[in-house]
């Protein structure tokens, strides 16, 4: 017999859900079999038991659970199982919200090519095998002023055919496998019939011309008390009214900064754009997210309602290290607030992808990537995401792995540490810690190093120095990488010397994780 795979069939679990796996067998005969399951929490096993199954010939699917007794609190575990002397791991998380830990994901095929039998339900559990967790339903809406569509077929702004019945069944099937379906609306964007119907709602330049977006949208007026925020509102409730989402998922353009009214009184745009988060969480109590654009502007978004900070990444922030600040800084603003950034990347650019991948996860936010079929998203139109090879698929998992089971140290109930690390020219160092466990992430980019310019292959380090300052007395030191097939915490060799703790770190292509743990 051969174990082909193994992976969680949600998203994440509630506490009051046993977690369950699929597990794909192959077998040349029928045979008894018994496989060991093992539960690890960071690098520690806290459950264990042995699972006996019976293989008919061929090729199969089975389902198994974990026994209630196995009584997992919060947090993200590491599933190992044992067959002879083959292992095969995957990861899944505990939480009471998907918002406790967002890993966002998303949609944009919405026609009646999906009709197909089975074809959804495939292809959101293959999402939730990379414990994606909530979902942007991108560009589902009829019109930016007026969402659901009055038919259930329909073309959207750009003549695309969607379909009601199909958003309806994804949102179905998203929820089986516990993936929230948050709605895209923008906050100030407007057909040009409708903006036409109404001049005075739309906003202006300080001379008075109106402002559109690329001559396809028109750009209304969101302060509170305003027209087209009434507006707004009403179709923000009728959409939730009519369609099963989960919360609100609201855009803006990053420009323009300054805006007047058809009267030509200037408008205050984060203001307004906090003004409208907080009234939908009032009114709805629903999620909501909204797109800080260029990381702007965070420090009034950081101080809204939002359930997360969402923000997109543009250039003039071109370096990695631009990456970290910006994460590290909407959590720092925002009080610890989960951070998601969508950054587009093109799937030739691999090693530009894992290092954002990386980057992200280690400053304690998340990457915005993936959706629909398993597609990578590389433009700001989602439709326009690339289709990914298998072995591309393969490295994404792993990080995914690594980062749900290891959400403790990367998720965003760790803090980021303050660390005083020697590392070889070229390896950027990031720290997070958590009770008596530090994490020092160590990422193979020089400070010059930018996620815009298209990054050569690594070379591997290996068995590479570092020497880190330390407060404690450290009982035990581990290392893991998700760039490595076995992605899992492995025992390292290490010497305390008073404040210094030395050891060397067996390879490093992209990301390594070195763990310390503290006696107290």
């Amino acid at each position: 017999m051969i174990i082909i795979d193994v992976y969680p069939l949600k998203g994440f679990f509630l506490p009051d859900e046993q977690p369950s796996f699929r597990l794909l067998l192959q077998a040349d005969q029928t045979q008894s079999v018994e496989l060991h399951l093992s539960v690890y929490a960071m690098q520690t096993r806290c459950y264990e038991f042995t699972l006996k199954l019976t293989c008919a010939p061929g090729e199969q699917s089975l389902c198994l659970a974990l026994p209630a007794e196995a009584n997992l609190s919060c947090g993200g575990y590491a599933l190992c199982l044992s067959y002879d002397v083959k292992q095969v791991w995957t990861a899944f998380d505990v939480q009471q919200s998907w918002l406790d830990f967002p890993r966002y994901g998303f949609l944009s095929d919405f026609s009646t090519a999906l009709d197909e039998p089975g074809l959804i339900e495939a292809r959101l559990e293959n999402l939730a095998k990379f414990h994606l967790n909530g979902l942007q339903f991108y560009d589902w809406q009829y019109r930016h002023d007026q969402l659901v569509a009055p038919t259930d077929q329909y073309l959207d702004p750009l003549k695309r055919p969607l379909s009601l019945h199909t958003i309806r069944r994804l949102i179905a099937a998203a929820h089986l496998v516990n993936l929230a379906a948050m709605p895209y609306l923008a906050i100030y964007g407007a057909s040009i019939e409708f903006w036409r119907q109404h001049p005075d709602w739309g906003m202006y330049t300080r001379e008075g011309k109106p402002l559109l977006f690329e001559d396809f949208l028109g750009l209304m007026n969101p302060a509170s008390g305003s027209s087209w925020a009434a507006h707004l509102a009403d179709q923000c409730w009728q959409t939730l009214a009519a369609l099963p989402f989960d919360g609100l998922h609201i855009d803006q353009y990053g420009d323009p900064k300054q805006a007047f009214t058809s009267t030509g009184d200037e408008i205050d745009l984060p203001e307004a754009f906090v003004g409208f988060i907080d009234a939908r969480k009032h009114d709805l109590q629903v999620p909501v997210i909204f797109n800080a654009v260029g990381n702007w502007p965070i420090e009034a978004l950081a101080k809204s309602q939002a359930d997360m900070m969402y923000i997109e990444v543009w250039p003039p922030t071109p370096r990695f290290t631009d990456i970290q600040q910006i994460v590290e800084n909407a959590r720092s603003l925002s009080g610890g607030k989960p951070v998601v950034i969508p950054i587009y990347i093109p799937a030739v650019n691999k090693t530009n992808l894992l290092l954002a991948d990386a980057v992200i996860a280690a400053s304690g936010g998340t990457h915005l990537e993936l959706g629909d079929d398993l597609k990578l998203l590389s433009d700001p139109y989602f439709p326009k995401s690339e289709t990914l090879p298998e072995d591309y698929q393969l490295e994404l998992r792993r990080y995914w792995d690594f980062i749900t089971a290891y959400q403790a140290l990367i998720g965003p109930q760790a803090e980021n540490i303050e660390l005083s690390a020697t590392l070889p020219y070229g390896v950027h160092g990031i720290t997070r810690g958590n009770g008596s466990l530090l994490a020092l992430n160590l990422i193979q980019f020089s400070p010059e190093d930018c996620w815009t310019e298209a990054q050569a292959v690594r070379t591997c380090f290996m068995d590479m120095p570092v020497s880190v300052e330390v407060q404690f007395e450290v009982k035990g030191v581990w290392w893991a990488s998700p760039d490595l097939l076995r992605w899992q915490w492995q025992p390292l060799e290490y010497q305390q010397q008073g404040k210094m703790l030395i050891c060397n770190l067996p390879a490093l292509i992209h990301w390594s994780t070195i763990l310390i743990e503290f006696t107290n």
